[in-house]
């Protein structure tokens, strides 16, 4: 595993330099997003490079793990239906509605109302975030529903 990551990491340093030299021919500002990104990259790679020569003790990396596959098909199911009824209900409405299904459906123990309460109010506060960010500062339309 550790020359596996040695080798990746010497790639994407190559990488890194190949696109970081790229990035030299555009202008001041339109370098300034891909140098930032490969330059995260390379500082990652640097950080695997590194750690493939430190020695750790051999443990199991992987547990098997049971998935109840009934879970899986209930999340798609919500969010076909999410999907579907954010047309008639709008964004907000249907995001909150959809997302506090999601979080009562699949908690796994039984919680006091105040926690589901607290839960709904994270959700309306994401959404609204994002409905804000997009819509107002970003001006993308999001579809209007009946309520909002």
């Amino acid at each position: 595993m550790r020359n596996a990551n040695r080798i990746s990491a010497v790639i994407i340093l190559g990488i890194c330099a190949y696109f970081w030299y790229e990035s030299t021919g555009f202008t001041k500002l339109g370098s300034l997003f891909p140098q930032v990104v490969v330059a995260i990259l390379g500082l990652l790679a640097l950080l695997l490079l590194i750690m493939s020569f430190i020695k750790t003790e051999k443990t199991k990396v992987f547990e098997k793990i049971s998935v109840k596959y009934i879970n899986i098909v209930i999340a798609l199911l919500l969010i076909i239906s999410w999907g579907i009824f954010i047309r008639m209900l709008g964004f907000v409405v249907t995001s909150v509605l959809f997302f506090s299904v999601i979080m009562i459906i699949f908690e796994k123990r039984k919680q006091p109302i105040l926690y589901y309460l607290k839960k709904i109010g994270m959700i309306l506060v994401t959404v609204g975030v994002f409905y804000f960010f997009f819509s107002w500062l970003l001006l993308v339309p999001f579809p209007k529903g009946v309520l909002f």
